[in-house]
C-alpha cells in the first residue's frame, strides 16, 4: 500500500499510533513485491492473489515475478541448486471478467547452433481477483522476424 504522510500542525500530539506508521513508513521506502511462481501440473502458479499484486501495483510498488525453473541437487559439490528467474510485472488489468498480469523477459532459443535471447511477455490469469494467477501462455518475438548476421559473433 502507498504511505500517506501525516500532515502535522502546531500543537497536534505525537502518539504511539502516529510514529508507528512514520516507522513503517521508513521500513517500507525502497521495498518491493516479490511474487513466486512455482510449478504446478499443468502450468505455472503464483503465490499471492490477483488483488494483492493488483493494490502493490496500483501503488507504484516494483512487482516482479519470481520463476522457480528447476532444482536439482549437485553431485559434485553435494548442495542443493534452485535456478530462478526474475522478471518485472509490467501491467495488471482487467478485461471482460478476466484478471491477468504480464511479466517481462528474454527467452533463449537456439538457432543454427547459435543460443538467441528473444524479448518475451509471460501472461498469467484469473477469473476473479481473490484466485491465483495461473500462467496462459508465453508469448515471444516471432523468429521469421530475426535476421541472423555470422559476422557479428
Amino acid at each position: 500500500m502507498s504511505y500517506t504522510p501525516t500532515t502535522w500542525a502546531t500543537g497536534d500530539t505525537i502518539t504511539a499510533q502516529k510514529m508507528n506508521k512514520l516507522e513503517n513508513g521508513v521500513a517500507n521506502a525502497g521495498s518491493a513485491l516479490i511474487v513466486t511462481v512455482t510449478p504446478t501440473n499443468p502450468g505455472f502458479v503464483m503465490d499471492k492473489t490477483y488483488a494483492e499484486i493488483y493494490e502493490a501495483f496500483k501503488s507504484g510498488i516494483p512487482c516482479y515475478a519470481k520463476l522457480l525453473i528447476s532444482s536439482t541437487d549437485d553431485p559434485i559439490t553435494d548442495q542443493y541448486v534452485i535456478k530462478e528467474l526474475i522478471e518485472p510485472i509490467v501491467y495488471v488489468f482487467k478485461y471482460n471478467d478476466v484478471y491477468r498480469i504480464y511479466t517481462s523477459g528474454v527467452a533463449a532459443w537456439n538457432i543454427s547452433n547459435m543460443t538467441l535471447g528473444l524479448p518475451r511477455t509471460n501472461v498469467y490469469q484469473v477469473t476473479t481477483p481473490t484466485d491465483y494467477p495461473t500462467f496462459l501462455r508465453g508469448v515471444c518475438v516471432n523468429q521469421q522476424y530475426i535476421t541472423l548476421e555470422t559476422d557479428i559473433f
